[in-house]
């Protein structure tokens, strides 16, 4: 039989839903006060990825429209329940990506450019 360890459930309990924005804004809250100059700029550049994906899946979720609403004989995926709701929680779970790679990358810009904002916090830890 497994023992749980009731310590480290309670250490995780206010960490909230695992889903990818909380797990990259609960990693990044770990990482704070370790990340170089270096890091922070390498980060920002996750603003030119999320846009990017953003606009694709703008472009993916048109065709998808189109390709549906254009299906007059229903022969194509997505015409049942169990299939759109698989497509719905996929791509809400990739806009849930992207707003947490958002957040990191704000986060990294607004520290790069203010890095004398952060000072006084790192110390107080």
């Amino acid at each position: 039989m497994i023992e749980r360890n009731t310590t480290k459930d309670k250490e995780t309990e206010n960490l909230g839903v695992i889903d990818p924005r909380n797990t990259l804004t609960t990693l990044l809250g770990k990482a704070k006060g370790n990340l170089a100059e270096s890091e922070l700029k390498w980060l920002t550049g996750l603003a030119d990825f999320v846009e990017c994906e953003t606009e694709n899946l703008s472009k993916t979720l048109s065709a998808l429209g189109c390709l549906v609403g254009s299906d007059e004989n229903n022969t194509g995926s997505f015409q049942n329940g169990s299939q759109t709701s698989a497509l719905l929680f996929s791509l809400s779970n990739q806009l849930d990506t992207l707003s947490g790679l958002a957040h990191v990358a704000n986060y990294a810009q607004d520290r790069f450019n203010n890095p004398e904002l952060y000072v006084n916090a790192e110390v107080a830890k």
